[in-house]
């Protein structure tokens, strides 16, 4: 599998970063040295690219059901622009990962699996909704959302 770069590679190319291999992501590690960058998390603030968690869109009429039945919160409650923690479970409840969902403008959801985990998420989503007949769009976009 070819290593893949995060939507803000060239920004932190720009700036000096070093890399490394991190769940087949080339991801900035380094700026400054160490004690620098600690110094100015402990004396002002930091900023971490996590653009390698898996980011899934799920998109239709059958969005909330599917979403529903494979998270732990209750999707139901989200207005647009909320975000709320749960668990990914198994068929029988088993905690496979925890990620954060977020409610779309356009009524559609995204998770964020941890990375690595994006593309067995992506699988477990479309085959339940392909088991259960359901009318979703599920979409693995990790390289269109930095965060």
């Amino acid at each position: 599998m070819a290593t893949r770069r995060p939507p803000l590679y060239e920004v932190h190319e720009g700036r000096g970063a070093g890399f490394t291999d991190f769940g087949g992501w080339e991801m900035p590690v380094e700026f400054d040295s160490i004690r620098a960058e600690h110094t100015a998390v402990r004396e002002a603030a930091g900023i971490f690219d996590v653009s390698h968690m898996g980011e899934i869109r799920v998109e239709g009429p059958d969005a909330e059901t599917l979403m529903q039945r494979l998270t732990t919160n209750d999707i139901a409650s989200m207005a647009p622009g909320d975000a709320q923690y749960a668990c990914i479970t198994d068929e029988e409840g088993i905690i496979q990962d925890d990620t954060m969902t977020y409610r779309l403008p356009d009524g559609g959801y995204l998770f964020v699996p941890n990375a690595g985990h994006d593309e067995e998420a992506e699988e477990r989503w479309v085959d339940y909704r392909d088991e259960h007949d359901l009318d979703a769009e599920v979409s693995n976009e990790p390289e269109d959302w930095a965060m």
